[in-house]
């Protein structure tokens, strides 16, 4: 039961990213999206707390089905909007010092990557370190920290660069230092950022209500539209296993030898290092693959996708020969209906699998925000990356969603109350197959997407040299009449 919810809370919060996305882009500001998706958070967690406390198991079942809601919108405005108002920020800045300066442009990307990834660094050691002995406790700190955290975000208010709506003049800093990279690389598509504005073409109250949605084009409509639907089902078979990761491979631990803890803080270790493995190795790929190799060749995305496709195989491999030789252990100690005492099987047999799912996310994950962002023709790139990330969160909760009707249709068979009766190698071995499937399928669509690629490239290579030789045509008359 405790997979089935999860799944689902988490699919939900991955499909409304994309709608809170949307609405803070066309109705509403991202400021008061995420002042009212933290609102929600807190009281999520906080309702969760007092549940906990101080009612009973039924009324505290029901008390949570009300604050699911809250917490997936919570989760959902984090993903949506927190990013891109940071951006803003540092856009406002550029506005103020219109300075085409690389060094200054650089020390401006490389502030916004340390105060963005700095808090998720600490929240992760904070949760290591602070010592929980309750669920209650558990909650209603995360609540504590959520509402400290949203009031002096909100203290801020009178510091931040909310409008919806950005000129020109407050890209020109980005145009001019992407003007002069791509320049240094010595070709390419030139980035130039523009905001939609109104249009006489709509109804005033249309007008107003477009105006503030970037205006995202896409480089060929109808083939980016064929080629993320052949993309969705290759991460249809990813999205399980990585649903798979947050929930099986948990309960997996039960009965397990620990040498590191107790049963209740082993789910967080095994969450840090997951999360550390996607990003050492998605850091590994940006140090030692130059960017401009990355953006001269989409076939370095496509490859960086099929390896993280092969390693969710290889993960669901590691899992299922775990589970087994787990089963098999519990047998041989006759503990199927126990699972709280050990059994001689030590909890590292766990590490590879986790290790492969945070690898796979990494590269898999990342590379799909990276191919969708480069067929959205948005001349901001880092806004096109968003968008790319919002789709790939949607394709992600529509997998989970997915996984928790397979949760419903096999739960007589497979799945039981006591993770011990259940028969989680038999689903491992059904998600083995699918990725198998899943790396054959994405391995012939990779396929065409790079003789589509190399085909483009040849057609706009052909355009180039005509239009120079039409330039030069021109040119010749005019000396010639002189």
């Amino acid at each position: 039961m405790a997979a089935l919810v999860t799944n689902v809370q988490e699919g939900l919060s991955g499909i409304m990213v994309i709608v809170l996305a949307h609405i803070s882009g066309t109705h509403m500001a991202r400021f008061k999206t995420i002042a009212s998706t933290n609102a929600a958070y807190f009281l999520g967690l906080l309702l969760l707390g007092i549940c906990s406390q101080f009612m009973s198991t039924h009324i505290e079942a029901k008390v949570y089905y009300g604050a699911a809601p809250l917490i997936v919108l919570g989760e959902a405005g984090r993903s949506a909007t927190l990013q891109e108002f940071l951006e803003d920020q540092y856009f406002s800045e550029q506005k103020e010092r219109t300075s085409t300066e690389e060094n200054y442009l650089k020390r401006l990307e490389t502030r916004k990557e340390a105060l963005w990834r700095h808090p998720w660094f600490l929240g992760a050691l904070l949760a290591v370190l602070l010592p929980t002995g309750s669920w209650t406790i558990t909650f209603m700190i995360s609540a504590i920290l959520v509402g400290v955290t949203s009031f002096v975000f909100l203290y801020g208010y009178s510091c931040y660069f909310v409008s919806r709506r950005i000129d020109e003049s407050t890209w020109k800093a980005r145009q001019d230092y992407l003007q002069i990279e791509q320049e240094q690389r010595g070709g390419g598509e030139v980035c130039i950022v523009t905001r939609g504005t109104s249009s006489s073409s709509y109804s005033p109250e249309e007008a107003q209500r477009k105006k503030f949605w970037p205006l995202i084009k896409l480089k060929d409509e109808k083939g980016f539209f064929t080629e993320v639907i052949a993309m969705w089902p290759a991460f249809f078979a990813y999205s399980l296993v990585d649903a798979t990761g947050s929930t099986f491979f948990f309960q997996q631990m039960r009965n397990l030898d620990s040498p590191i803890g107790s049963i209740e803080f082993l789910p967080l270790y095994f969450t840090v290092l997951r999360d550390f493995s996607s990003f050492l190795i998605s850091f590994l790929y940006n140090l030692l693959i130059p960017k401009h190799w990355r953006k001269a060749t989409g076939t370095l995305t496509l490859v960086r996708i099929g390896c993280g496709l092969a390693c969710s195989m290889l993960c669901c491999v590691a899992a299922w020969q775990v589970e087994g030789k787990r089963l098999k252990a519990i047998s041989n100690e006759g503990l199927e209906d126990d699972t709280s005492k050990t059994i001689p099987m030590s909890i590292s047999w766990l590490l590879p699998q986790f290790v492969l799912l945070g690898v796979m996310e990494g590269l898999a994950l990342n590379g799909l925000t990276d191919f969708l962002a480069d067929r959205i023709a948005n001349h901001d790139a880092l806004r096109a990356t968003y968008y790319a990330s919002h789709i790939s969160d949607l394709i992600l909760g529509v997998g989970k969603l997915i996984t928790a009707s397979t949760i419903i249709l096999f739960r007589r068979s497979w799945f039981h109350h006591n993770i011990n009766w259940s028969r989680l190698d038999r689903f491992f071995e059904l998600l083995t197959y699918l990725s198998l499937v899943n790396l054959i399928y994405y391995v012939c669509i990779s396929l065409y997407f790079y003789r589509n690629d190399k085909s483009r490239k040849s057609a706009n290579n052909g355009n180039e040299q005509g239009i120079d030789a039409h330039e030069i045509g021109d040119v010749g008359p005019r000396a010639e009449d002189q």
